[in-house]
C-alpha cells in the first residue's frame, strides 16, 4: 500500500545534481501550469482560480471542486477561504512536490550550488 511506496521513497539514494535538475524541470512545467491557473494574472492562484479550473472536468462537480480548492489552501496554511491570499509560485511548487524534497524557496537559494 501507500506505506510501502513511501518507505521505498525514503530509502532511495539520490544524487544532488540530479534531484535539483528534476525539480528544476518540474518547476518549468509548474511555471506554465501556474500561469494557466492564475486566470486573473495577479501572481497568485486563489480559491476562485482553483475552483474554475474544474469547470470543464466531467467527473468533478462544483461542490467537489470547492472541496479540492479548500484542501489545497489548507495545505498552504490557510484556515479559511476568506483569509486565503492565494498561492504564490514558491508555495505552489512546494505543494506540487508534496513537501517530499525541499520547499521551493530553499531550492531557489541552493540551486546555485548545482548550476555549474
Amino acid at each position: 500500500g501507500l506505506t510501502t511506496v513511501l518507505a521505498r521513497r525514503r530509502s532511495e539514494r539520490i544524487n544532488k545534481k540530479g534531484a535539483f535538475a528534476a525539480l528544476g524541470l518540474k518547476a518549468a512545467v509548474g511555471a506554465r501550469d501556474f500561469d494557466k491557473l492564475d486566470v486573473d494574472n495577479d501572481g497568485k492562484v486563489d480559491f476562485c482560480d482553483l475552483v474554475k479550473v474544474f469547470g470543464n472536468v466531467r467527473d468533478v462537480d462544483y461542490d467537489r471542486a470547492i472541496m479540492i480548492a479548500k484542501t489545497i489552501l489548507a495545505d498552504a496554511g490557510f484556515n479559511s477561504v476568506e483569509k486565503a491570499r492565494g498561492l504564490d509560485f514558491n508555495t505552489f511548487m512546494t505543494i506540487i512536490e508534496g513537501h517530499q524534497q525541499i520547499d521551493f524557496t530553499r531550492y531557489m537559494r541552493f540551486v546555485k550550488t548545482t548550476a555549474q
